[in-house]
């Protein structure tokens, strides 16, 4: 029993709602059904497996888990992905030290 197998190259692109970091990133996508129908697909990165894209990643810049997953990269050239100015970027809160005082 053999399966015909579709492989694609996909190029997705995330948006953090958090910080509003933008980056894209390419996947290898391999397409199949079984015997029954059932279709699957297997997403690779440099000839690894990894979770779907739509899954949930995380954010490179800030750690957020609320990331916005656009398929349709295509039709926008990379070039064109906007990303925030250094200034504009969230830092992270500054850890004041608690003093801790004996009676």
């Amino acid at each position: 029993m053999s399966a015909n197998v579709i492989i694609d190259e996909v190029r997705f692109r995330f948006v953090c709602r958090r910080c509003q970091t933008a980056w894209c990133r390419r996947y290898q996508v391999r397409r199949w059904r079984d015997h029954e129908g059932t279709p699957y697909e297997l997403y690779e990165q440099h000839g690894i497996a990894r979770p779907a894209p739509n899954s949930g990643v995380a954010c490179p810049s800030c750690g957020g888990l609320r990331v916005n997953v656009d398929t349709l990269v295509d039709l926008v050239p990379p070039a064109a992905v906007s990303r925030p100015s250094p200034r504009l970027r969230r830092r992270p809160p500054m850890l004041v030290p608690r003093v801790r005082r004996f009676p």
